[in-house]
């Protein structure tokens, strides 16, 4: 049959984009099928803030009558030509011919937009679900973790796309013995804890303040800004973007499983952890009605993972100690709320310092990520 794409124009179009990945995750146990409330949201320019400064466009590959692929290309209308543009929601059938004409198309559109690289799958951006799953195919992804078939990989790699950066997910079994934080952590944390407790009096972890809600997410997208300011690679999340972001984690948010450090009345950090929703969403098959709302606040109640998501300080104050505060309250809240395993994700593989401290801590590499960038020559 014959191979064609199209640009998605039409409301049933959109509807076909939407359902798509059904067709490639049938029979995959360990797929959680997404919110289709959500999804469209996420993809509506009239909803989502990360389109206020991003244009994009979506297709569907079709072999005859039958939908075998999607894609969606972006590109920030504030970006010089030469920089990266976007891709994600990269979706296909075991078809080579079909993830070709999906990655050459989206390459042309950001070609013509300016792009001197096309860097994906971002979907659709950083703060959402990233890169192309390489390992840990037999595993769930927790929140805001994507999933996908293994012949991915080769997609990408047969048409040109190199590595830009790996992620990885770590899981850690909390053991039924452990009746205490500290039989929980590495003694030489432990010790760093009683130290920094013990000298600074000044500092107080306490937990967010849900009658707060505006000033805490300002407060912790400006720790979270300031902080990441000198990472390689890092943008500042946009004011609308954060907020938006935040009141999408705030019906799942425990207070006491969102911790905030101050130093004197100042705050100078935060380490977040969530319920893994993935758990409960999965067998929704991506309906969310009053029926599935009801079970879903249930099921939230009752899921076995708790994904630690980020903690941040201030430059000034990294190296401390206080990380040593933060990761130990927060492990005390873990076990009170009976938590069977924790996933830490996601970590780039290019952060030694970071991999280490999560390996003393306990932390097993589970699922592996990567980004695929391709120059784009004319």
């Amino acid at each position: 049959m014959n191979l064609t794409i199209q640009p998605v124009r039409s409301a049933q179009d959109f509807e076909t984009f939407l359902h798509f990945p059904w067709k490639v995750y049938q029979g995959d146990k360990c797929w959680v099928p997404p919110v289709l409330t959500e999804r469209r949201d996420r993809l509506d320019p009239a909803h989502y803030a990360f389109w206020k400064k991003n244009a994009r466009e979506l297709w569907v590959a079709w072999r005859g009558k039958e939908p075998v692929g999607t894609i969606l290309a972006s590109w920030n209308n504030t970006a010089p030509r030469g920089e990266a543009g976007f891709f994600g929601f990269f979706e296909a059938l075991q078809d080579p011919q079909a993830a070709a004409l999906l990655l050459s198309t989206a390459a042309s559109w950001l070609r013509e937009k300016g792009a001197g690289v096309m860097r994906g799958p971002y979907n659709p951006s950083r703060q959402d679900e990233l890169g192309i799953l390489i390992y840990g195919f037999n595993t769930r992804p927790s929140i805001l973790e994507g999933h996908n078939p293994p012949y991915y990989r080769a997609f990408f790699e047969e048409n040109g796309f190199q590595q830009h950066t790996d992620l990885l997910a770590r899981i850690c079994k909390i053991q039924p013995g452990w009746k205490t934080v500290e039989e929980a952590m590495p003694e030489r944390l432990n010790e760093i804890y009683r130290r920094v407790t013990t000298r600074r009096k000044d500092l107080l972890v306490r937990p967010l303040d849900v009658k707060h809600w505006q000033e805490e997410i300002d407060m912790a997208r400006d720790l979270y800004n300031r902080s990441l300011a000198d990472v390689r690679g890092f943008d500042e999340a946009p004011a609308d973007e954060f907020r938006q972001m935040a009141e999408g984690f705030r019906p799942i948010i425990l207070p006491d499983l969102a911790l905030v450090a101050e130093l004197a009345g100042k705050p100078v950090g935060f380490a977040l952890a969530l319920p893994d929703v993935n758990e409960a969403l999965q067998p929704l098959n991506g309906r969310l009605g009053p029926l599935e709302t009801l079970s879903l606040a249930y099921r939230i109640h009752h899921v076995s993972r708790a994904s630690f998501k980020i903690l941040v300080l201030l430059p000034e104050y990294q190296g401390r100690g206080f990380e040593a505060v933060l990761i130990h309250q927060l492990g005390k809240n873990i076990l009170k709320h009976k938590f069977h395993e924790v996933d830490m994700s996601l970590t780039g593989d290019d952060n030694p310092k970071s991999s280490l401290f999560q390996d003393h801590l306990g932390f097993k590499i589970y699922r592996r990520y990567r980004v695929y960038q391709k120059e784009l020559t004319e």
